[in-house]
């Protein structure tokens, strides 16, 4: 009896690291380094479901928002 007990608390605890490890991968993220061109600074505000960011810039002339759209183009 004692054999079947020990075996069953090592399946639930496999069971929740799979589940965990599934979990994990379902929220995987993807980290994306992207500057403005001739920025000094480029400061990501916000992102939406689609992948796009906005946020604003410095350059030589001052400050500016940009939108980066989810296949990199810059605006």
């Amino acid at each position: 009896m004692r054999h079947v007990l020990l075996l069953s608390v090592s399946c639930a605890r496999m069971a929740a690291l799979v589940g965990l490890v599934t979990l994990a991968a379902a929220y995987a993220e993807t980290i994306t380094t992207f500057d403005m061109p001739n920025s000094t600074s480029t400061q990501p505000a916000a992102i939406n479901a689609k992948g796009q960011i906005t946020g604003v810039y410095v350059d030589a002339v001052g400050r500016h928002c940009f939108l980066r759209q989810s296949d990199g183009t810059l605006i």
